[in-house]
């Protein structure tokens, strides 16, 4: 089974990670745009191509880091 999990960069920052339990990948980078403070998948760090269970897990954690 395949699983998603955000990794820390910076305050602003952080890297989706892939783990299909032999091996993990870097799929993209999330990160917050100041001044508006609002965060967004950045475009220029795409890796792979994004599986549908990977694009609603991006979706739901950048709701929720939009809504703290």
């Amino acid at each position: 089974m395949t699983t998603h999990s955000l990794s820390k960069v910076t305050d602003h920052r952080y890297k989706v990670v892939t783990d299909t339990g032999v091996s993990q990948h870097n799929l993209c980078e999330i990160a917050q745009y100041l001044p508006i403070e609002k965060w967004y998948l950045v475009k220029e760090s795409l890796n792979y191509e994004l599986s549908e269970q990977a694009l609603k897990f991006i979706y739901e954690s950048v709701k929720r880091l939009n809504n703290q």
